[in-house]
């Protein structure tokens, strides 16, 4: 009789166990923004005396996506579901992109998007590369970008500026908010060339 109690008992709290394993929460999905931080002053006038709009990027189809991406082998890649961008990432290069371009001054204007102005010039761009590098060490932030800057004259294209930035920021931590932190820095270096060849070609 005791020997059943006791079996009773334990089954009881087996179950009660699983229960309790079953109600646990989930781990919290977290949410990153990328930021590119312009520190010099505005050009005190334009490198450009036209517009220009900045286009929709695109991106290398393995990184089109929210989850964080990570390079764990030389050909093992996985994706995080728990830590993702906060919109789709291609989206908040351009977001940034047309911030730096517009803080720089170096156009009349940036055009905004779905503005009914014409714009002489067009930024396009290709995210060629976004993934934390974690073979070894505390890991680095790839970033690889495309830029072209195209003219429109009278429904003619002409391509004036073409060039590839790359940066593999090593991180502070070994961690999706150092990753971040490390995309962060890399975009900004990134936009800060981009804006130091586009001074070259207007002067």
């Amino acid at each position: 009789m005791i020997m059943r109690l006791l079996g009773l008992a334990s089954m009881l709290l087996l179950l009660a166990s699983c229960a309790g394993l079953l109600r646990q929460e989930p781990p919290d999905r977290r949410n990153y923004a990328l930021e590119g931080q312009r520190t010099a002053p505005p050009l005190e006038r334009y490198v450009f005396d036209e517009p220009v709009t900045v286009r929709r990027f695109g991106i290398s189809q393995a990184y089109n996506q929210r989850n964080l991406v990570y390079r764990m082998g030389e050909t093992e890649f996985e994706s995080d579901y728990y830590n993702l961008f906060l919109i789709d990432p291609a989206e908040m290069i351009v977001q940034e992109t047309r911030r730096w371009l517009t803080q720089a001054n170096l156009f009349s204007m940036v055009v905004p998007p779905g503005s009914r102005l014409e714009a002489t010039y067009g930024l396009e761009g290709n995210v060629l590369d976004l993934y934390g590098d974690f073979t070894s060490g505390r890991g680095e932030a790839v970033m690889a970008m495309q830029f072209f800057l195209v003219r429109d004259i009278r429904g003619s294209q002409e391509i004036l500026l073409r060039g590839r930035y790359e940066r593999k920021t090593p991180l502070d931590e070994r961690s999706p908010g150092g990753l971040i932190r490390g995309y962060n820095k890399g975009l900004s270096s990134i936009l800060e060339e981009l804006e130091l060849a586009l001074l070259e070609l207007g002067g």
